[in-house]
């Protein structure tokens, strides 16, 4: 097995922080194996159909038997936890995950429920809607009311048949009426925010992006313009920062990026972008992706076709070009390589890459 490993990935240091931290699973032949930050085996070597996530301690995948398929969620040890009743499987936060029971091939009509962190069933799959739990409450339509639970899966907030609710984040959520306008309420379920916009975000650092009349601008928790409408598109502040796009002639959309006095830091210079992390971001200029700093100085050259953001120190790049693929520090050394995967999805950010040979 050990020069089995070696042939499929190399260490060339191992003085990572968090080292025992779940790092990736990769996909070689039909065999997934499992890498933790410090690049040495998580777990044994599986057969699965597929991993999809992993959070708060589990991973959850598809297993088949002789007689059927199944998903399940399993521990950092690779032991099967429980088996789950659904179409597909979702993340756990703050000890639940939702279930889905699709009722057409598509999975374009659906009934949710929901489990906690051992697997016992809280809510049947039965209901209309539903969303994940943040900000210690999610959204749930039962047929009878609609509002939110809290971690004791006790109706806390009811709205009227009216609204529907969207996630909470630092203490207000967005919630849209019959005509597709968006405003606040807060956590006593007061409306605080009028329904004016015609989409929003989360909140994040005390700013969220909205919808006017005018295009993508960001509100505070009072509800005031503090930047105002004026991007095509715009995620989230992150580390004071927040990437704004803006659509070209083509209808390709560029991105640069603003402080929270609405200050343009870079312009519009980015085909893609990733939200800063650690102090850097991902971004894409020509096709290739590399590092930047908050203000906008190149840190890892533009070198690679996929990126990843860093997290513990490491970031997930491939370089076709030079047939490279691993985790880069954030001076652009490889700490870990790989010498081939057909999947590979980093636990810490969940994203999927394909086919390295």
């Amino acid at each position: 097995m050990k020069l089995f490993w070696s042939a499929l990935i190399t260490i060339f240091c191992a003085t990572v922080t968090n080292a025992s931290l779940p790092l990736c699973a990769f996909r070689v032949e039909n065999i997934w194996y499992f890498l933790t930050e410090d690049g040495k085996e998580m777990c044994k070597p599986m057969i699965l159909d597929g991993i999809s996530h992993y959070s708060e301690g589990k991973f959850a995948a598809r297993k088949r038997t002789k007689d059927t398929a199944y998903f399940a969620y399993f521990d950092t040890k690779g032991k099967e936890l429980f088996k789950v009743n659904t179409s597909l499987p979702f993340h756990f936060n703050q000890g639940y995950a939702l279930t889905v029971k699709y009722l057409d091939e598509k999975g374009t009509q659906r009934l949710y429920g929901v489990i906690d962190s051992n697997g016992r069933t809280i809510f049947e799959n039965v209901l209309p809607d539903a969303l994940e739990f943040s900000d210690s409450l999610a959204y749930i339509d039962d047929n009878n009311r609609k509002g939110y639970i809290n971690l004791n899966a006790e109706f806390a907030i009811q709205i009227p048949d009216t609204l529907v609710g969207y996630r909470f984040s630092e203490g207000l959520a967005a919630v849209s009426n019959a005509d597709m306008k968006v405003g606040f309420i807060n956590k006593s379920g007061e409306i605080i925010i009028p329904l004016k916009y015609y989409e929003a975000g989360i909140f994040s650092e005390g700013l969220c992006k909205v919808f006017g009349e005018n295009g993508f601008g960001f509100i505070n928790k009072q509800g005031d313009l503090v930047i105002a409408h004026r991007f095509d598109e715009a995620r989230n502040f992150v580390e004071d920062r927040a990437f704004v796009g803006i659509l070209g002639d083509d209808y390709k959309l560029t991105w640069g990026f603003i402080d929270k006095d609405g200050r343009m830091i870079e312009s519009y210079i980015y085909s893609n972008v990733l939200d800063f992390s650690e102090g850097l971001a991902a971004v894409q200029k020509d096709k290739l992706w590399g590092y930047i700093d908050k203000n906008g100085k190149t840190v890892v050259d533009f070198q690679f076709n996929d990126a990843d953001s860093f997290r513990n120190g490491l970031a997930f790049v491939i370089d076709r070009k030079n047939r490279k693929a691993g985790y880069i520090d954030k001076k652009g050394n490889y700490i870990i390589t790989f010498n081939r995967f057909e999947i590979l999805i980093d636990f810490r950010s969940n994203r999927k890459f394909f086919n390295f040979q």
